[in-house]
């Protein structure tokens, strides 16, 4: 092998080695730029001081990562800009797990017995939900609905409905220095996601004023795909307070319900009327969304133990509503749908033949449509939605000793029985 030989082995050996490293350099740079690019925009829309402070750690991160990325793929970085660069990643990683470590919110329950509850049956022994203890949760949904406005398939319009009701919600939660304080288990749906464990025996509570001694009737309502937020609870705390109601709202990772749901849901229910003054034999089952899934199941599995169900933009199988056991189970039993006809996530066109379906069945069939109202629904129009569902209750509550007056029954609706109720009289 002759000199030139080697030195054109020398020298393609160091292109391959500088091509490696800036294909390495750019594909980290990438990956970085997705993860910490997004969070960085907390730093302009963040509510709270900690959510700004992880947006601002979230841009240093990416900012260092790019001029460590910089150096290494100059063809031949020195040794020294070498240690440079590696002495400036310490000292950020140092600063930073000392500045999360300092933001950290950790989850723990109210210790009032009422209001807002946030309760494990299992201990948190896993790394799942500690994400989002760092992140508030009012930043967390407001981040969620900033990049909302980008989806084309969402109007401006409703980019920003959906945005104003979800910083009405949570700005709400935040100012509630109890609800504030249990933390978020957003982090459970992550790790379904990422086949972690995310059954933590968790579910939220709310609990209104009652007297000594009284027992209140309760509603079981399973969240949908995205995991279980604070705010889901909240929005019915309103109606349970006027209407003197126990909401229980179990969380069962992104929101499958698929094995292991139904389990998740019974623990929930049979903890909470041991834990609270709960009429056992006065509690309704429902659902939104991929949650209508889990209420369907837990509905066949245990019927003895609700008093009816609530379907809110369900997803809904027509193999398990036919299915012999909830058949059986909900003939001549109270069901409410409600559906908005602009709904693009679950269409309205999914949901109709399985209304159809109930009605044979010889289910009491509610079923309320709203036009224009997409799968927002239960959050934009939630003061109409939740009053209806109180006058379907306390109609089924007063047929179970007398028949229903249909005279007085309110306008623009008969009776539970296999209904189709327009609220273009309730549009706002």
């Amino acid at each position: 092998m002759n000199l030139d030989d080697s030195a054109n082995r020398a020298t393609t050996n160091s292109w391959r080695k500088t091509i490696v490293r800036k294909a390495v350099a750019a594909v980290s740079t990438f990956v970085l730029a997705c993860f910490l690019g997004p969070i960085s925009i907390l730093i302009a829309v963040g509510e709270t001081k900690p959510g700004r402070i992880f947006g601002l750690l979230a841009a240093t991160t990416f900012v260092f990562c790019v001029i460590v990325a910089f150096i290494l793929v100059r063809r031949e970085p020195p040794r020294k800009s070498l240690i440079v660069a590696a002495s400036l990643l310490a000292i950020v990683a140092v600063g930073e797990i000392a500045a999360i470590r300092s933001l950290r919110r950790r989850v723990k329950d109210n210790d009032a017995q009422f209001g807002l509850h946030s309760i494990f049956l299992s201990p948190i022994n896993g790394k799942s939900v500690r994400y989002t203890e760092y992140v508030p949760e009012i930043d967390q949904l407001k981040l969620t609905a900033t990049f909302i406005t980008g989806v084309p398939i969402v109007s401006r319009a409703r980019a920003n409905r959906i945005r104003s009701v979800v910083l009405e919600l949570t700005r709400s939660i935040e100012n509630d220095p109890t609800a504030r304080d249990l933390g978020s288990v957003a982090g459970l749906a992550a790790a379904e996601l990422f086949d972690r464990p995310f059954d933590r025996g968790h579910y939220y509570a709310y609990v209104p004023q009652s007297e000594p001694g009284e027992t209140l009737p309760a509603i079981v309502f399973l969240h949908g795909n995205a995991g279980n937020y604070k705010i889901m609870p909240w929005v019915w705390r309103t109606f349970a307070e006027k209407n003197r109601y126990i909401i229980i709202c179990p969380t069962f990772g992104f929101g499958f319900w698929n094995e292991g749901g139904t389990e998740a849901v019974e623990r929930a229910r049979i903890d909470a009327c041991a834990r609270f003054a709960i009429d056992v034999n006065r509690i309704y089952l429902g659902g939104i969304s991929d949650g209508g899934k889990g209420t369907t199941r837990s509905a066949a599995a245990h019927p003895e133990n609700y008093r009816g169900l609530i379907y809110i933009s369900p997803t809904m199988l027509l193999n398990e509503l036919s299915a012999p056991a909830f058949v059986a189970a909900w003939k001549d039993r109270p069901i409410f749908i409600a559906q908005g006809d602009a709904d693009w996530n679950v269409p309205k066109k999914t949901v109709d033949p399985a209304v159809e379906l109930l009605k044979r069945q010889g289910s009491r069939t509610t079923y309320d449509v709203y036009p224009g109202e997409d799968h927002f629904l239960f959050f934009a129009r939630r003061d109409v939605l939740l009053e209806t569902i109180h006058r379907w209750i306390d109609a089924n509550e007063r047929e179970r000793i007398a028949p229903i007056d249909r005279e007085s029954a309110p306008r623009g609706r008969t009776d539970s029985i296999g209904t189709t109720v327009d609220h273009r009289f309730h549009k706002q």
